[in-house]
């Protein structure tokens, strides 16, 4: 038991603190520097509201829903 606590330590703290820090990090800069933001969160004080009108979905889409 005490070796699977420290192999699950060694797991949760190292490797995955250090594949956040290897590789979303890089990859979060390099977004930043081509300019790509998926999310869309460049604040705009000439717009009233962030909300996207969407198309409404016919209703037969919900004939077969699994």
């Amino acid at each position: 038991m005490k070796a699977g606590e420290l192999l699950g330590w060694v797991n949760s703290k190292v490797i995955l603190g250090s594949m956040y820090y290897l590789l979303l990090t890089p990859i979060r800069a390099l977004m930043s520097v081509i300019g790509y933001d998926p999310m869309n969160r460049k604040f705009n004080q000439k717009v009233a509201t962030y909300r996207v009108d969407r198309k409404a979905r016919p209703v037969s889409h919900m004939t077969h829903q699994f």
